[in-house]
């Protein structure tokens, strides 16, 4: 710590937080064997605006435990920052739901040739939105 630059503990721990790009997926026994290996309580001050920054990158980003975050930040795994993927999921939601209602209608003899290319065109964009996505993380961003 003191080698690389850093005077103090909390300032390797808000450099570490502040450093965003993706995320190494952890397994489950790597996660359970953390939480059962005698954690320890940190405790660090930073001043009103690092917090409002590390808040909003945590915000950003894919985790929903925040010590979990600072820990994969400090550690040095990147962070996957996914900025429109509840967006993408209620897009997709919503072509499922007109897709059954659609088969609904069919099985009950309503409809007999549905129009599809308005549920195509959906399904079409997210897909492309998720290739995006995918690159973007191949990529290292």
């Amino acid at each position: 710590m003191r080698a690389a630059g850093f005077r103090r503990e909390s300032e390797y721990v808000l450099s570490c937080c502040l450093k965003v790009s993706e995320i190494k997926p952890q397994s489950p026994y790597e996660l359970n064997l953390m939480r059962t290996s005698g954690s320890k309580r940190m405790l660090f001050k930073v001043t009103e605006e690092e917090r409002e920054l590390i808040m909003k990158r945590y915000e950003a980003s894919r985790f929903n435990n925040f010590s979990r975050f600072v820990r994969n930040s400090c550690l040095g795994n990147p962070i996957l920052i996914v900025g429109d993927i509840k967006g993408i999921t209620h897009e997709l939601h919503k072509a499922g739901n007109n897709l059954n209602q659609l088969t609904l209608l069919c099985h009950q003899g309503l409809i007999t040739a549905p129009d599809l290319t308005e549920i195509h065109d959906l399904l079409l964009r997210i897909y492309h939105e998720l290739i995006k996505i995918v690159k973007r993380i191949d990529s290292g961003r």
